[in-house]
Order: structure tokens, then C-alpha cells, then sequence
């Protein structure tokens, strides 16, 4: 198998629509757009196979490398794509092109490591959200941002006040967001058998009209 690059390869495409999009998936192409950074809206076409590869490879806010078939090139985020809901088919790329030299917002995966001290008390860990959105210059966006829960008891909350964000890199929201918590299952009901006593033994009740002993 080939080396998976950083490197998007696209063709330029001159139409848009269904029936556009229709040919270009036939010919195992799927349609894409980019946009952004003093950037005319651009029709693309690219391989899906590839684009997949990437995307699993480098994830969501790793910033890209885009070559047309043209000759231009510029770098991108992944900023959308469009899959069907059944076959999972890639239907539909947005790239975002990005200014270097100027701060983006971008929504960077968050992972929770550690086991939280509340799970020994029948805790469990909830994480709150999967994501967070920093700003930075796109050549300072982090793969990933991590949160220690080891410390967390039951009931405690852990904020992304928690996380050590690398240099250059701020959270977008002002205020500090809950990220995790730890929470206590909710106890199972017991079933209680239904009983029935056939009449006159002890603990029945008398039938209606029936005279109690």
C-alpha cells in the first residue's frame, strides 16, 4: 500500500448540482468545495479512497496540503463532510483554505485519560463533550488536548480549566466549560413477584360479598 500523505489532490470540476454530482460518483470521484482566506469558492472533484486514508491518518484539525490539477496549491482544513446515512458513502467535501499568518477557530478532539478515583466507589465516568474549540495560528493547532481524571470523586465536576493547553493556543469559550463528571448508577429496581392466594388460604383476600372469617 502506498504512503498516506498529508498532501489532498484535487481536480477542478466546472459544474455543480445533483446531476453533476451524480457523474463524478460514477466515475469514483466525490465533489468537493473550498473556500476561505480571501478565496473565491473553488468546484473540486477528489479520490475517496484517499481522502478517507488521510483523514484517518492525520484527523480532523491537522491542516492539509492541497494540490489542483491546475497547478495551485494552499493549505486547508477539513472543515465538513457529507456522508450517506446508510451506505456511508462520502458524498460531499468542504475544505476551509487558511492564512497562515492569521488565528483560526478550529474544534480539536478532546481525550480523558487516567481512572477517576470515584470509580472505586461505583462511579462512572461521563465525558461531557468530545470536542473543544481553540484559536491559534493553523500552524500551532494541537492533534489532540488531554484531561487527566484520576482525581475525580463522585459527583465532581472537571472543567476545561483542568487542561494544559500548549503555547499559543486558547479556548474560544470565556468561561470555563464541563468537560466530564462522574456519576453515581442509578439503582435497579427489584421486581416483586405477583402472588396469587386461592380463596380461603391464609393472607387471602375475601371475595366480594363474601363474609370475612
Amino acid at each position: 500500500m502506498p504512503e498516506v500523505t498529508s498532501v489532498i489532490q484535487c481536480k477542478t470540476r466546472s459544474f455543480s448540482g445533483k446531476g453533476e454530482a451524480h457523474k463524478l460518483r460514477a466515475a469514483g470521484l466525490t465533489p468537493a468545495i473550498a473556500y476561505g482566506a480571501r478565496r473565491e469558492p473553488l468546484l473540486l472533484a477528489l479520490d475517496p479512497h484517499r481522502f478517507r486514508l488521510q483523514r484517518a491518518a492525520y484527523g480532523i484539525s491537522f491542516i492539509y496540503d492541497v494540490e489542483i490539477d491546475g497547478g495551485d496549491t494552499f493549505k486547508a482544513l477539513i472543515k465538513d463532510i457529507q456522508l450517506d446515512p446508510v451506505s456511508r458513502e462520502l458524498l460531499h467535501v468542504d475544505l476551509y483554505a487558511v492564512d497562515m499568518s492569521k488565528p483560526i477557530r478550529v474544534e480539536v478532539p478532546l481525550e480523558l485519560t487516567g481512572k477517576p478515583a470515584g470509580a472505586t466507589e461505583g462511579g462512572i465516568l461521563s465525558q461531557l463533550t468530545r470536542r473543544l474549540v481553540v484559536q491559534c495560528l493553523p500552524d500551532r493547532v494541537p492533534a489532540k488536548l488531554t484531561a487527566d481524571v484520576t482525581e475525580m470523586k463522585i459527583a465532581q465536576v472537571l472543567t476545561t480549566a483542568a487542561i494544559k493547553l500548549p503555547e499559543g493556543v486558547t479556548f474560544v469559550a470565556r468561561k470555563p466549560e464541563p468537560i466530564a463528571t462522574v456519576i453515581v448508577p442509578a439503582e435497579e429496581e427489584v421486581a416483586v413477584p405477583e402472588v396469587t392466594l386461592e380463596p380461603g388460604a391464609e393472607g387471602a383476600v375475601p371475595a366480594e360479598g363474601a363474609a370475612a372469617a
